[in-house]
């Protein structure tokens, strides 16, 4: 096998597999987190009131995003065409399934007091808001917050793409987002503009650190023995952060959000250099779950609430009564899977296949 650097966005399978496992592990953390929260279902947790760590496949996802955004995009540095085949590309991942998901929210939520119109755009735009994204109406769906995170990247990212001052704003947006970043512990009088904070926050030391590691893949092509190297450092790097966040309960501080950010880098470096040597050969199921995983990750809270408001009502006096815990967790995870799987190939692949330009298909493909 011949290999080289190259600008060309390779399609790697265990890239795919890694992002469908990210996001069943958010889908895992809500509803082990639903058992302890919905007295109606007659449960006091999962295994005692235990969560599954969902906060590590967020702050995965955010590396991966920067990672993926180079090396699609990263051959579109200086031109307006390709900054426009960026934004319209972005465009056409995020929001058409984010919107019928939001769209069959709001055909129940819109009698609820706070869900004005002004609110309503706002959800629909997932523009950043220059205020609190963790804030409790900043979003009708919970995890609406970690995409407009996204989009504050993309906005950063297509700044980057610019002829001419492309490099000169990556190097300011660098700079500020560590300065934000470590501001509190090392400049406390240092005020930062309020709208500039969704722009600089510190999720994207991540996003940055995977936008480094894949400059590093495009320079170069790592042999067996450096992509070992690299998934055992970044390995290592990982578990530090696991045990400086308890086992990943809650998100990174500044000081260990590099190491989430340079860890999973390596990983993703090591992991793909394997896969480029025919090492690792992950197979059609891992093209399935990166199909799957955005949809999965807008759409199982969805499903939860629907679960939540029917089962009470079917199994009295109360689901606990009839099933055990692992019965109900695996319930709310097959039928969150069932309407990911509804909306990736009945609305999602087909909707980004005609707003890209191509004719539908249906048969599994790794997206672009």
């Amino acid at each position: 096998m011949s290999l080289r650097a190259t600008d060309r966005a390779p399609r790697l399978l265990i890239f795919e597999l890694l992002r469908g496992l990210a996001a069943l592990s958010v889908v895992l953390h809500h509803a082990t987190l639903a058992l302890r929260e919905t007295p109606a279902l007659g449960y006091d947790g999962f295994h005692g009131g235990w969560v599954f760590p969902g906060d590590p496949g967020v702050e995965f996802f955010f590396v991966l995003s920067g990672f993926v955004m180079v090396l699609s995009h990263g051959r579109d540095a200086g031109s307006l065409r390709g900054l426009a085949r960026f934004a319209w590309r972005r465009v056409c991942r995020i929001y058409p399934t984010y919107w019928l998901v939001m769209a069959l929210i709001l055909s129940w939520a819109w009698r609820i007091p706070w869900v004005t119109g002004p609110r309503v755009l706002s959800w629909l735009a997932l523009l950043p808001d220059f205020h609190d994204v963790l804030d409790p109406y900043a979003n009708l769906l919970a995890v609406a917050w970690t995409l407009r995170i996204e989009i504050g990247f993309y906005l950063m990212f297509a700044l980057c793409l610019l002829p001419r001052v492309g490099r000169l704003l990556l190097a300011l947006w660098v700079g500020a987002t560590i300065v934000h970043t470590w501001r509190p512990l090392l400049m406390p009088g240092l005020g930062v503009p309020v709208f500039t904070l969704d722009l600089i926050n510190p999720f994207c030391i991540e996003f940055l650190c995977g936008m480094a590691a894949a400059l590093i893949w495009r320079r170069h092509v790592g042999t067996r023995a450096v992509a070992l190297a690299a998934l055992a450092l970044g390995g290592a790097l990982i578990a530090l952060y696991l045990r400086q966040t308890d086992g990943g309960y809650g998100f990174a501080t500044a000081w260990t959000r590099p190491t989430i950010g340079v860890g999973v880098g390596l990983a993703l470096l090591g992991l793909g250099w394997l896969e480029q040597h025919g090492v690792l050969r992950p197979g059609r199921f891992a093209a399935v779950a990166g199909i799957l995983s955005y949809p999965l990750y807008v759409s199982h809270l969805l499903a939860f609430d629907w679960l939540k408001s029917r089962l009470p009502r079917l199994l009295h006096p109360s689901p606990a009564a009839w099933l055990p815990d692992t019965a109900m967790i695996a319930i709310f995870a097959i039928a969150a899977l069932l309407l990911s799987a509804l909306l990736a190939w009945g609305f999602d692949r087909p909707v980004q296949a005609l707003l890209r330009g191509r004719r539908p298909h249906f048969h599994v493909r790794i997206a672009g």
